[in-house]
């Protein structure tokens, strides 16, 4: 991987990881952004769902392994590991001895109180998540659990447990095997050490209904019992957040700077497609779709989507998209502060060809020019999918690149004066 710069040009010619032989991205009619080999190993209930649902939508779909656990892994041939680029799921570290070794190791740490918070919580509402679990843990509050040896027994220093629960991958995938052969099946359930749980199936949703629950909220007693219980992974977290408030702080616009300065992004200058089963630069977009119309992708759970392309300096761009919601009026799409307008090209029913344009003035020079798609609202399509959507995309392409000023000119957005101590913005545009 390249190693992050805060506006420091890259030392000499540098090709990027991976690029031997590519072409750049313009001589492409698709989106192709070069991705460096990453296994990114999700720790329970650290938010590693979002992560992955983000690394997912950078990759192309064949490039992403399909197995995201230890069994699903049973069912791929070892020897085709190498054809990936991205790997990422509940496994431990033994995952490593099998994988290419150019990847690149990743995992994402948890507040450990809150994580243990959200873990409990988990298992008391949730029956797939853990069904022996749960059937001690439902209906009963956080100060029973925490007093509940059965249950604390699962949540506490899971992060710390699962970072040292190395076991080469050949031994465990053997195990499994022999496991299978003998017509035993081992119960992932069982109330066994916290690094079991590295074994168990991943819910396809995750959200936490009840939403966040604030720990100084809880009794003094229950907090000090999870505390005590946490203090491997309570050390291990401090000592890293102590270690990552040692680097310089590194904004969106020096992320993007180093995607274009690595020549891991090439300014788009041309029109190009996005294929909805590749990656998508941008933010709250779910995993792509198979469907009759070729496939496609729902955005959320949020009501804001993002898109953060690297468009060259000096030029307006077309975005042309199609999608789906109930009530057109209710998308928005704006540039910094500027709302966009939106063209209807041609509807049938709740599906919409649409474009808009992005004038120059609103790109960002050296960076990425992040457009925001707002809706009202979003929805529950049914009963056993809860995931929260916004509206369906199932094309987008950036559709004409034209010299400034083909595009109509925005209205001016009025600015209200200053009142008090004013935030300090940043002057002008790079």
């Amino acid at each position: 991987m390249f190693k992050l710069r805060i506006r420091e040009a890259p030392p000499g010619p540098r090709e990027p990881p991976g690029a031997a032989g590519l072409e750049s991205m313009n001589a492409h009619p698709v989106w192709a952004p070069l991705r460096p080999r990453l296994f990114f190993m999700h720790l329970p209930k650290t938010a590693g769902m979002a992560l992955r649902l983000f690394l997912g939508n950078q990759y192309p779909l064949d490039r992403i392994m399909p197995a995201s656990n230890w069994r699903e892994l049973l069912f791929l041939e070892l020897t085709d590991l190498k054809r990936y680029d991205l790997f990422q799921g509940h496994f431990s570290c033994g995952l490593l001895d099998l994988l290419p070794a150019d990847v690149t190791p990743i995992t994402f740490l948890r507040e450990p109180v809150a994580r243990t918070i959200s873990h409990l919580k988990h298992l008391r509402r949730d029956p797939s998540f853990s069904p022996m679990a749960y059937e001690v843990a439902a209906g009963r509050g956080l100060d029973e659990l925490v007093r509940d040896e059965r249950i604390i027994k699962l949540c506490c220093d899971v992060q710390a447990s699962l970072l040292c629960n190395y076991i080469p991958g050949e031994t465990i995938l053997a195990g499994l095997r022999a496991d299978e052969r003998a017509g035993h099946i081992p119960d992932p359930d069982a109330f066994a050490a916290p690094a079991d749980l590295a074994t168990q199936p991943l819910p396809r949703r995750n959200f936490d209904p009840e939403g966040s629950t604030d720990p100084n909220a809880l009794s003094p007693e229950t907090l000090a019992i999870i505390r005590e219980r946490n203090a491997i992974d309570i050390a291990l977290y401090e000592a890293v957040k102590q270690r990552v408030s040692m680097r310089p702080p590194v904004t969106q616009g020096d992320i993007g700077w180093n995607l274009l300065a690595y020549g891991i992004y090439q300014p788009i200058s041309e029109p190009v497609e996005f294929a909805m089963d590749g990656p998508i630069p941008g933010s709250n977009w779910y995993a792509w779709e198979d469907s009759a119309g070729g496939g496609h992708r729902w955005t959320g759970p949020l009501t804001e989507t993002t898109l953060e392309l690297p468009l060259a300096p000096g030029l307006d761009f077309e975005i042309s998209m199609q999608v789906r919601i109930e009530k057109l009026g209710d998308l928005t799409v704006r540039a910094g502060d500027a709302e966009l307008g939106v063209r209807v090209d041609a509807s049938d029913g709740h599906m919409h060809r649409i474009a808009f344009w992005v004038p120059a003035e609103r790109v960002e020079r050296d960076g990425l020019t992040t457009l925001r798609f707002e809706t009202r609202e979003v929805f529950q399509a049914s009963a056993t999918d809860l995931r929260p959507l916004s509206f369906l995309v199932r094309a987008l392409s950036v559709s004409r690149v034209e010299p400034a000023g083909t595009a109509a000119p925005l209205p001016a957005v009025p600015v209200p004066a200053p009142t008090g101590d004013a935030p300090r913005r940043r002057a002008g545009r790079r």
